[in-house]
């Protein structure tokens, strides 16, 4: 079972004929999508440059094998990079956006030519969506009466 979330975007994506599509169907990230991001040349030429995308999720360790790390989906701070982080939303949007109002399984080209507070709110959503559920912690489940080993 796909998990998926569907929302409406602050001003929506303007085609060529002038039809604004702003109805999104998104879908939960896989490790699948996340190989996909991470062997895109233009985020390759990133990490070449010494630039790491927290995007969590995989990662190439020093022996070459990818592995599981922890992340979230948050844009690097450095200014000169900004750009780049936007092309990285627009590969992982190709991958886990269902459809955008009539367009199925929009482009990174439909997500480059969308207004920044869109694609701002779509990054929000879809923390949201791939966010791990809030953990129990340990103390909360342990009952207040003295282990048996205390006495």
């Amino acid at each position: 079972m796909e998990i998926t979330t569907e929302f409406d975007l602050p001003l929506g994506y303007e085609d060529q004929r002038g039809e604004v599509h702003n109805h999104v169907v998104m879908r939960r990230v896989k490790v699948s999508d996340l190989f996909k991001v991470n062997s895109d040349p233009a985020i390759k030429r990133l990490a070449r440059d010494g630039i790491k995308m927290n995007i969590g999720g995989i990662e190439r360790g020093k022996d070459g094998k990818p592995r599981l790390v922890s992340g979230e989906v948050n844009p690097v701070a450095a200014q000169a990079v900004e750009a780049n982080v936007h092309e990285m939303y627009t590969i992982l949007f190709s991958q886990v956006v269902l459809s955008l109002g009539s367009i199925e399984k929009p482009t990174r080209n439909i997500f480059m030519g969308m207004y920044p507070v869109d694609l701002e709110f779509l990054v929000a959503r879809y923390e949201e969506l791939n966010k791990l559920p809030e953990m129990e912690s340990k103390s909360d489940s342990q009952e207040t009466s003295a282990s048996p080993l205390e006495h």
